[in-house]
């Protein structure tokens, strides 16, 4: 008879985004948990945990508001240095960050995107040094001035198709060798420990209002021990043993 079949695979984990190896590889990982659920920016509920340069005014509470859609986050007149923070309330390892903005004539011309990395010692969030900022990437207008804290490796996307214009920052997968690699955690250990993520406008485009629009912010990642660990690679079943030799 022939040999028993082997052992279906585990099943994939649950994950956040379809997650490529690398920038210039296209197969990713299946997922089953919605995109849609894993916005960690949305934390605060109906009343997301923001903050501006401009302040209270420019509304930036409505680039998470679950509208993506209709109502924005306008920032105040300048050529560059608008921010918007979003205070997503807890430490979460962060793999993807988005940023879409309203029309071309709303989007900068530069932008960096960093993110603030909790200070275990600092025990009032009042303090200063409650969160230290670290630079993701820059691209556009003023880049090579703003320098990146966490390496070339990380490249800030801009998109305008099918949005109007968006930019995003995806967390290089690790390799082997790289500090922070754990083939058992979600995305082999990729991403950052985030309590905020911060998109600048480094430059914006001359004449018009020189202001930008944020219509919808997106930050996606999990918590620790919040997704399951990564089931082990799939064993290959033995070959078959090999026929009896023929009768004499």
């Amino acid at each position: 008879s022939p040999p028993p079949s082997p052992p279906p695979s585990p099943p994939l984990p649950p994950c956040l985004v379809s997650y490529a190896p690398s920038s210039n590889h296209d197969d990713g990982v299946a997922c089953s948990v919605p995109l849609a659920d894993r916005n960690v920016a949305l934390n605060g509920g109906s009343r997301p945990l923001t903050n501006a340069s401009g302040g209270a005014a420019t509304h930036p509470e409505r680039a998470v508001d679950f509208a993506a859609t209709g109502t924005w986050y306008e920032s105040e007149a300048a050529d560059g240095g608008q921010w918007i923070d979003a205070d997503l309330g807890d430490v979460y390892r962060v793999v993807d960050i988005f940023a879409r903005w309203t029309e071309e004539a709303y989007a900068p011309t530069g932008v960096r995107l960093s993110y603030g990395r909790r200070d275990a010692a600092v025990t009032s969030i009042d303090d200063p040094g409650y969160v230290t900022r670290v630079v993701l990437g820059a691209t556009g207008a003023g880049a090579d001035a703003a320098g990146l804290d966490v390496g070339s490796g990380d490249p800030i996307v801009e998109s305008t198709s099918p949005d109007p214009v968006a930019h995003s920052w995806r967390a290089p997968a690790p390799g082997p060798n790289d500090a922070g690699y754990d083939p058992s955690a979600p995305f082999a250990g990729a991403g950052v420990d985030a309590r905020t993520v911060r998109v600048e406008a480094l430059a914006t485009a001359a004449g018009g209002s020189r202001r930008v629009r944020i219509a919808d912010l997106k930050v996606y990642g999990y918590k620790s021990g919040e997704l399951p660990p990564s089931p082990p690679p799939a064993q290959l079943s033995p070959p078959p043993p090999p026929p009896p030799p023929p009768p004499p």
